[in-house]
């Protein structure tokens, strides 16, 4: 390499360090496929050349240029609340100075991701026979990553089996456990499976979940009808917005039973319009001038850019608390004066009527004495 090109690279080095920032990503809730996503974001600022620092209870296998990974034990039951995160009861920081931008990234990623767990779990050549030899369609079910497929109660494991076993399609369910007692034949289990890539497969018709955020941006991404069990969260308003949309039914955990389960999957495999309006929203979803990825990455960088972007703040954080609660001070004052106008209307009905009373007795009065 000649002077003046190597010149230009050291320089180009440090121009590229010099404009890096020192980036830290909240993520102790215990949901790895949450992270997965996140992730995406995390490692393309790492690889622009700021300095990540991510704290999160599941750690990356490999080392990575300018990422710091700090390691902790959360409770799911304790994360709930997403205020949490601002009051910082979620997790204890130590020794960690000079991070100058904070914040809990969630953005909406759907497209296959580079991340830690791909040398494992890309579509083998085994599972891709599998779908592809379908000659009815597959049936994916998936409860997601935090919930347990293996840990259902009995009643509803086995009246997804006694469905399953109903249908002439390949069934392909995320199941935690290495058996399955009562497995029919059309069904195949897999400890972790990319969801991703099965639900891009043609053969794919229909993807039974819980309803969660993520796992519907996948399926709308890949224009995949739902069958949704929601079981806390927003997986059942989720469920609602797909009923609503025409691309999927929902099933309440407590009506789950063979005769439901049979008649939901028939429906939506048997009535073109679900997965006719899943592609059409496929179509709306996937078309922008940006990737996902792209967006999260420009709109990071320019917050950095713009010392904190205090442009973009909302109005609100402006406003004095009584114009703030403005809403709920018009509703108490509205309220107070309905209560106080029946007060005056209830005063002067009694005045009314004790007079009138007091008339009635005063006629009585004088007939008896007459």
């Amino acid at each position: 390499m000649s002077l003046p090109w190597l010149v230009t690279l050291v320089l180009l080095l440090f121009v590229n360090q010099s404009h890096g920032a020192r980036i830290l990503g909240l993520y102790p809730f215990p949901s790895r496929s949450h992270l997965i996503v996140q992730n995406a974001l995390i490692f393309e600022l790492a690889s622009r050349g700021h300095q990540v620092t991510v704290v999160s209870p599941f750690p990356v296998k490999e080392p990575i240029p300018n990422y710091t990974h700090i390691t902790v034990e959360s409770d799911v039951n304790a994360l709930m609340g997403g205020h949490e995160y601002v009051r910082g009861n979620c997790v204890t920081i130590k020794n960690m100075q000079e991070l100058y931008v904070i914040g809990h990234m969630i953005f909406k990623l759907n497209k296959d991701h580079r991340h830690s767990q791909t040398s494992e779990f890309l579509l083998c050549q085994e599972l891709q026979k599998y779908l592809d030899e379908a000659p009815h369609g597959v049936i994916y079910f998936s409860m997601g990553s935090n919930l347990q497929s293996s840990e259902l109660p009995e009643s509803i494991r086995k009246a997804f089996l006694e469905a399953f076993s109903k249908f002439k399609q390949r069934v392909l369910w995320k199941w935690e456990t290495d058996s399955l007692p009562g497995q029919p034949k059309n069904v195949r289990l897999g400890k972790w499976l990319p969801q991703s890539d099965i639900l891009a497969h043609p053969n794919v018709r229909l993807f039974i979940t819980h309803g969660g955020l993520l796992s519907m941006q996948e399926a709308i991404y890949r224009g995949v009808p739902l069958l949704g069990v929601p079981i806390f969260g927003d997986q059942g308003l989720n469920m609602g917005r797909a009923v609503s949309a025409g691309y999927g039914l929902k099933i309440d955990f407590v009506n789950v039973t063979t005769e439901s389960l049979t008649w939901a999957i028939r429906e939506i495999i048997e009535t073109p319009t679900y997965r006719e309006n899943a592609q059409r929203l496929s179509r709306i979803y996937r078309d922008q001038p940006l990737t996902p990825l792209d967006q999260a990455v420009f709109w990071t960088e320019y917050v950095i850019r713009h010392k904190g972007a205090p442009h973009m703040r909302s109005a609100s954080l402006d406003l004095a608390w009584y114009q703030y609660f403005l809403i709920a001070v018009l509703t108490l004052a509205a309220v107070s004066s309905v209560i106080g106008v029946f007060l005056i209307l209830r005063s002067i009905v009694r005045k009314i009527c004790s007079g009138r009373r007091q008339d009635t007795d005063d006629l009585l009065r004088q007939k008896k004495r007459s």
